[in-house]
């Protein structure tokens, strides 16, 4: 039996804001041992899937975990993304700055595409979707979810 295929780095993702944003003085203690703060937050909670994860703080203070298992999706952590909060503020210092509550990784891609010349689009935007994603699979092999017009004025698209 073939194990499922390895997701995108940024599946497996998940990260807190902090409530204004601000570097935090412990970012390289939470770095370090929030993985197992984390790892003891999820058994406590009889979560059954792999635990492990790496840490990163920004300069902005907000926290990322990325799970180190390849096949497991951060969604499948959503339903202890509360708990993890809570025990991210409890565990270090926050003063009237808490963590705001763990979300997903935004995974979807915005690309602008400026080598299709623009007198050979159809106007309507359901009909652009077809053409583009046509193209773009046709050119790249990649399959894409929606197409729009950053310009919805034709004659302002046209005189560019």
């Amino acid at each position: 039996m073939k194990s499922p295929s390895s997701l995108p780095q940024a599946s497996s993702r998940f990260f807190a804001p902090r409530s204004n944003p601000a570097p935090h003085a412990l970012a390289q203690r939470i770095a370090t041992s929030f993985p197992d703060i984390a790892a003891a937050t999820l058994t406590d909670s009889n979560y059954l899937l792999p635990k492990g994860f790496i840490v990163k703080v920004n300069n902005r203070g907000a926290i990322s975990l990325t799970g180190t298992n390849p096949n497991t999706p951060a969604e499948s952590f959503a339903p202890y993304f509360d708990a993890l909060t809570r025990r991210l503020n409890q565990s270090f210092p926050v003063g009237h700055n808490p963590w705001l509550t763990f979300t997903q990784a935004p995974t979807a891609i915005q690309l602008a595409i400026h080598s299709i010349p623009t007198d050979v689009l159809p106007d309507d935007n359901k009909q652009l979707f077809t053409f583009i994603k046509n193209s773009i699979h046709n050119a790249k092999a990649v399959t894409i979810g929606s197409a729009r017009y950053l310009n919805k004025d034709r004659t302002a698209r046209l005189s560019k």
